[in-house]
C-alpha cells in the first residue's frame, strides 16, 4: 500500500530561503524587474507603515538560509510586499495564490458580496465553516481549470 502524503508532510516543505530566493527572482511590479533586496526593505516599511524594518543584512541571512526563523511582524510585512500567504512563505507548497495577502484580503472585503459571505460564514459552526469553505475551494478551481 503506498504511503499517503498529507499537506504537512514535512518533505513537501521548502525551505524559507528556497521560497525567498523563487520571490526575489520575481517580477518586482514597481520596477519591472527582479527585485532587489534593498527595495524589499523598503517595501516592507512602507507596507507596515513604519512598524516593521528589514536590514538588507538579515534579508540576505534568511535568504541564504544563515537565519530561518523571523518573527510574526517580517512574515506578515513579507507575505504583504510578494502579495502571498505568510503560510506560503513558511511551508512554500504549492504556488502562492496571486493577490493572497493581506491587501488582496482587505480588497476583497470592501466588496459588499463578498462581506455578506464572509458574515455569513460567522454564523456557521467549525464543521459547517469547512464545509463550506470546501465548496467555495472548488467552485475557485473549477474557475481556475476553465481560465
Amino acid at each position: 500500500m503506498e504511503a499517503q502524503s498529507f499537506p504537512n508532510d514535512p518533505a513537501e516543505r521548502q525551505p524559507l530561503s528556497v521560497v525567498l530566493t523563487r520571490l526575489l527572482a520575481g517580477n518586482n511590479p514597481a520596477k519591472g524587474r527582479p527585485w532587489r533586496v534593498v527595495e524589499v526593505c523598503e517595501k516592507v516599511e512602507e507596507v507596515s507603515s513604519g512598524r516593521v524594518t528589514l536590514s538588507p543584512k538579515y534579508l540576505y541571512a534568511l535568504k541564504s538560509g544563515v537565519r530561518d526563523n523571523p518573527g510574526p511582524a517580517i512574515l506578515l510585512a513579507l507575505a504583504d510586499v510578494f502579495e502571498v500567504s505568510p503560510g506560503y512563505l513558511l511551508e512554500g507548497k504549492n504556488n502562492p495564490a496571486p493577490g493572497s495577502g493581506r491587501r488582496a484580503l482587505e480588497k476583497a472585503l470592501a466588496d459588499e458580496r463578498i462581506t455578506k459571505i464572509v458574515g455569513r460564514l460567522a454564523e456557521l459552526s467549525d464543521g459547517e465553516k469547512e464545509r463550506a469553505l470546501r465548496v467555495l475551494n472548488a467552485f475557485v478551481q473549477e474557475d481556475q481549470e476553465e481560465r
